[in-house]
């Protein structure tokens, strides 16, 4: 009886993808769905473009990065009565994604009363003050968020300097600061209210002023809107408006080594980083060349970058790592802190990248997300951050708007977690067929597997199912579970397809991605 519903069942699935090609055949499809056909009891390899994945826990590659990090914590409110309110919605939700760290930039709207947070300008606003003196910061608002921050398990990264310059005064100013070594003491004393308990007897707040806080990034996006012509014309590019840095690249290069140098000189257990560049290679390669001719330590060099490519974020990070290695930089950490999924910046790219981003169904960037850090994985970046975790912003695509409920691109993070607790990355085999398919696998000390993989596509013709099987050298997959995030599914629990062979098969629509864990004392299966 098992014999004749196997060969009911094969025949069925084949009969389907008959009928199904005609409809939905094209040049740019090359994904295939899957049949097995059955000889004598046996399944052997359909004629297709199944995409064989093949897990090596045995093979070490390095351990899980920190690829899931975010900018920005949860949001918090100095109101008492609103604090359980808080921790019952939107703060247990970011605390059990375990993100790693959360840089600080851009923090308006997270508190109660709203403003812009963490910024040097609202923290030390008058700059005629005498910076030791306690009395001239004011740190209230930015103390709550990191509390609210590292009480969800989240490592900080502080950065120092503005957010974008819109008008109102309380959004800081990205003018070129009058005294760049006063701006470095000011600098210190942040770092020491946080990690020495430094100023925190002007106010009385109710909880432990030790924040241990070990990443310190030193401005944001200086480089933006800087082209090549700049250098040949030396005319300035930079009009008063959202914009970071309003001054020319030469003043930045000089403000940052004496930035630099202070808060390394310092504090040398801590590490001193920056300047996240938008992304103007001319302008990197002077400023790094500048750096190493003034003797610059760095602990991290930061970047940006916003695509719908994949392929574009391996490139630039490849482009950073060269520019480092040249100017003798090459073991500094190198990291993304601020990336996401863009069409574009302005009027119709925007509105519908802002759509896609914030839509409650927003399974692409679940996949989207996947395959960045998948990819990332196994690029020479260290470390990504995603921008945004705030609410609200439309660059938010991991927390609803209005609900602030986990949306689809949230368990991309949430899966992420759970390779690095298993920890070290091990290889994993993909044939040909795989190119569509990103892939990252992780084992635990106790022997557990995990293997997350995604299908990310930013062509919308592509509409059909990608059948992917998978094997785990020295295991079946038996008793496996498989997490899905697609169309239809969030996050749920799915049956795999279990082959003779422990092997087992998922199919992949478009634009999702699939979380499996092997369970720990399955070895029965043959080795692929």
């Amino acid at each position: 009886m098992t014999s004749v519903r196997k060969r009911i069942s094969a025949f069925l699935r084949t009969a389907f993808v008959a009928l199904a090609m005609p409809a939905a055949a094209s040049a740019q499809q090359s994904a295939v769905t899957s049949t097995v056909e059955v000889q004598n009891d046996t399944y052997v390899k359909a004629k297709d473009s199944t995409v064989l994945l093949t897990v090596r826990p045995d093979v070490e590659i390095g351990p899980v990065k920190r690829m899931n990090a975010v900018n920005n914590g949860p949001n918090f409110s100095l109101d008492p009565n609103r604090r359980r309110e808080q921790r019952l919605g939107r703060f247990a939700a970011y605390r059990d994604a375990r993100f790693p760290m959360a840089r600080i930039h851009d923090a308006r709207s997270m508190g109660s009363p709203p403003g812009h947070i963490g910024d040097i300008n609202l923290i030390f606003p008058d700059w005629d003050a005498d910076e030791n003196d306690p009395n001239s910061y004011d740190f209230t608002l930015t103390d709550w968020m990191l509390h609210s921050t590292r009480i969800a398990g989240t490592e900080i990264m502080f950065r120092f300097g503005n957010s974008a310059d819109q008008g109102p005064k309380q959004y800081g100013s990205d003018d070129v600061p009058k005294d760049p070594a006063k701006w470095a003491r000011v600098a210190e004393h942040i770092i020491r209210h946080y990690n020495e308990g430094w100023g925190w007897t002007t106010k009385p707040i109710p909880f432990a002023n030790q924040f241990g806080i070990k990443y310190w990034e030193i401005w944001n996006e200086p480089d933006l809107g800087c082209t090549e012509d700049y250098w040949k014309t030396r005319k300035p590019y930079w009009p008063k408006k959202r914009r970071y840095w309003n001054g020319t690249p030469e003043q930045f290069f000089d403000f940052y080594v004496v930035a630099a140098k202070h808060l390394k000189g310092t504090f040398p257990d801590l590490k001193i980083g920056g300047p996240a560049v938008a992304g103007s290679y001319g302008w990197t390669d002077r400023f790094l060349a500048h750096c190493a001719a003034n003797s610059v330590p760095f602990d991290f060099f930061s970047w940006h970058v916003y695509s719908d490519s994949v392929e574009k974020f391996l490139d630039k990070s490849e482009v950073m790592k060269k520019l480092l290695v040249k100017h003798g930089y090459g073991n500094v950490e190198l990291v993304l802190n601020e990336w996401n999924w863009n069409l574009g910046w302005y009027e119709e790219a925007f509105r519908a990248s802002a759509a896609m981003r914030t839509d409650a169904n927003n399974f692409k960037m679940a996949a989207f997300y996947a395959s960045v850090m998948c990819a990332m994985q196994d690029s020479s970046a260290d470390l990504l951050m995603y921008y945004d975790t705030r609410l609200p912003t439309h660059y938010n695509g991991v927390f609803d708007q209005v609900t602030q409920r986990p949306l689809k691109g949230y368990y991309a993070f949430y899966a992420w977690a759970k390779l690095r607790d298993l920890g070290v990355q091990v290889r994993v085999d993909a044939d040909a067929n795989g190119a569509g398919v990103r892939a990252t696998a992780a084992r635990g000390a106790d022997g557990r597997v995990a293997l997350c993989l995604a299908r990310y596509t930013a062509d919308p013709s592509v509409l059909k199912c990608q059948t992917v099987r998978v094997a785990v050298a020295g295991s079946s997959l038996a008793g496996a579970t498989c997490h899905l995030t697609d169309s239809l599914n969030r996050y749920t629990e799915v049956p795999l397809a279990v082959l003779p062979d422990g092997a087992a098969e998922i199919d992949l629509e478009p634009n999702s991605f699939a979380f499996i864990e092997v369970v720990n004392d399955n070895k029965k299966g043959q080795q692929p």
